[in-house]
């Protein structure tokens, strides 16, 4: 009889066992899978960056993967997250590029990544996305940019990124400049700061008027440093929280006004209200 009831102890002791060590089994399968996951994404995420930076410079896969030493196949399979890039290539690329590394690892997607606090001013409280439009007078056209918010410091201070001058298909990919920075939101003028990651010397600020009244179109003000020619600027911009379906019929509002110009006069300082 004391046999039987020590083989069962022992039978028991050992199923236990195995379910537990089943159970950790699939605890560390689910955690590699995530791990896996989250490593897939990230190459993926680099490799979109390398290749809208390289587009934007106007390189071939065979230029860029030249000036790497690595071949175009290999450049091919870190542009679309095929393989994984190594931090020694990952800083080659950078200075082949001539930005900071870590313009490469921002991510560039359009779901919203944090949830709105009801405290945050109106503007900004249910809305991710925020367009932006100036009137460029060298080329005569109209930009569209596109701020997004990543993330709440506080009630109202808000992570940015902003993808200025969009192409006609609004693919922020495709953008001209890509900046990042911290946007300070209040019911009355709001503003954000912010440098553009392939450029250092580069900063640009903007301001935006009354953002507690419930119009489509908020008015304001753009001051950054221009490459082209080199010079500091100052632009009207108008913002919305919905992309313009004709962003040409906005070239009135853009454009500077005799009452920008005797305000501006009167105070010895460009300013909008």
């Amino acid at each position: 009889m004391r046999l039987i009831i020590d083989f069962l102890n022992a039978f028991n002791i050992h199923r236990k066992y195995v379910h537990e060590d089943s159970h950790h089994k699939k605890i560390i399968h689910k955690k590699r899978e995530s791990e896996s996951k989250m490593k897939e994404n990230r190459s993926k995420q680099i490799g979109t960056n390398i290749r809208r930076i390289r587009n934007q410079r106007g390189y071939t896969v065979s230029t860029l993967a030249s000036a790497i030493r690595k071949s175009p196949s290999a450049v091919s399979k870190y542009e679309s997250g095929a393989i994984s890039i190594d931090l020694e290539t990952l800083y080659d690329v950078a200075e082949a590029l001539h930005v900071q590394p870590d313009s490469l690892l921002v991510p560039i997607t359009l779901e919203p990544e944090f949830s709105s606090s009801n405290e945050a001013p109106a503007f900004f409280s249910e809305h991710n996305l925020i367009y932006l439009y100036y009137y460029d007078g060298r080329t005569e056209e109209i930009h569209t940019s596109c701020l997004k918010l990543t993330g709440m410091k506080d009630q109202a201070t808000f992570d940015v990124l902003l993808y200025m001058n969009l192409p006609e298909s609004g693919d922020l990919n495709a953008c001209e400049h890509f900046y990042v920075g911290t946007l300070y939101a209040s019911d009355n003028v709001s503003s954000c700061a912010l440098h553009n990651t392939q450029y250092s010397l580069e900063r640009l600020s903007f301001f935006i008027n009354n953002c507690y009244q419930d119009t489509r179109y908020k008015t304001g003000i753009m001051t950054g440093l221009s490459m082209s020619p080199l010079m500091p600027i100052v632009a009207k911009i108008l913002v919305t929280t919905q992309p313009a379906e004709n962003p040409l019929t906005l070239k009135e509002d853009l454009l500077i006004s005799d009452e920008d110009i005797r305000r501006s006069r009167f105070f010895n300082m460009f300013c909008t209200i």
